[in-house]
């Protein structure tokens, strides 16, 4: 299943909250809401279901710019579709302070797949980010690797588009700054090490990084008869994985006919090509096959 954008937007206030917006959510499945958080927001959920600290990343200062913004990743597993409320809650704070949201659709669950790097770019007076070279690899093909970029103490200004990446939303204004998060939405390879450049337009001050992986929903495609005779083969199953895989598969009958059947093992050499088995039942009953992998893939 690839990975699909839904919808992104942003929630910023100046109270601690809670704070509410309307956010609207498609139809489909396997969704996953990310968040690009300040250090202040204690609290954030969706649809009444609270979404997930995923990390604390706290940037090294570099270049003589210090502090640099923290940044907190927060994560909800299959949102609600449809119009819901998106509530935070924070500290009370004398500047602005809140959240970037994107919406994912095809997205696994088990979060994260991949290392996740913060760190400061700039002094006051640069404004480019610096290349994250080593900062992420990837570990399943068709993943996206979203950039998530914050500032301190910008006069206006904006975030463009990362290099190779689709800006989703950008926010900032005088008092806090440009905050952005864009997708890099074209890696597709197995593995790697991608980097992220974004360009502040104007202002100067520190800015922040992160790089975080969406894995995305892989299975394997079970076709075949949904009946047969004792002691005469099946017509072909067939098994076909979304992404090349290396290992196996596993398909184990149960059930009243699968006495004296054993599992059937499908190796995969880094491979996607469908492969085909047959089962020859004994004694008449139902059998049950269940799908097993090591691979990774959802069964």
């Amino acid at each position: 299943m690839a990975i699909t954008y839904d919808t992104s937007g942003n929630l910023n206030v100046y109270s601690a909250g809670p704070n509410t917006a309307t956010v609207i959510v498609a139809s489909a499945s396997h969704r996953y809401m990310l968040f690009n958080a300040d250090a202040e927001i204690t609290a954030i959920s969706y649809a009444g279901v609270s979404a997930t600290l995923l990390q604390t990343l706290t940037p090294t200062a570099s270049g003589g710019a210090s502090p640099a913004p923290v940044i907190r990743v927060w994560g909800l597993a299959d949102p609600a579709t449809g119009s819901n409320t998106l509530s935070i809650t924070g500290t009370t704070s004398s500047v602005n302070y809140g959240v970037i949201y994107a919406v994912y659709s095809g997205v696994d669950a088990t979060q994260p797949e991949a290392n996740n790097v913060a760190f400061n770019a700039a002094s006051p007076g640069n404004q480019y980010f610096s290349t994250l070279s080593t900062s992420i690899s990837t570990l399943t093909s068709t993943a996206w690797v979203v950039s998530m970029y914050r500032t301190n103490n910008q006069s206006g200004g904006d975030i463009s588009s990362a290099t190779n990446a689709t800006l989703r939303y950008n926010y900032g204004n005088s008092a806090f700054g440009p905050t952005g998060m864009s997708i890099l939405d074209s890696n597709t390879t197995v593995s790697g090490s991608y980097s992220s450049v974004g360009t502040i337009n104007t202002g100067s001050g520190t800015n922040s990084a992160v790089l975080w992986s969406l894995k995305p929903y892989l299975t394997a495609s079970f076709s075949g008869p949904s009946s047969g005779n004792v002691n005469a083969a099946s017509t072909n199953f067939t098994v076909t994985p979304d992404t090349a895989i290396n290992g196996t598969i596993t398909i184990t009958p149960t059930g009243a006919g699968s006495t004296g059947l054993s599992p059937t093992v499908l190796t995969f050499s880094n491979s996607a090509v469908a492969q085909t088995f047959t089962i020859t039942p004994l004694t008449s009953g139902s059998i049950t096959l269940t799908m097993t992998n090591g691979v990774g893939i959802n069964n």
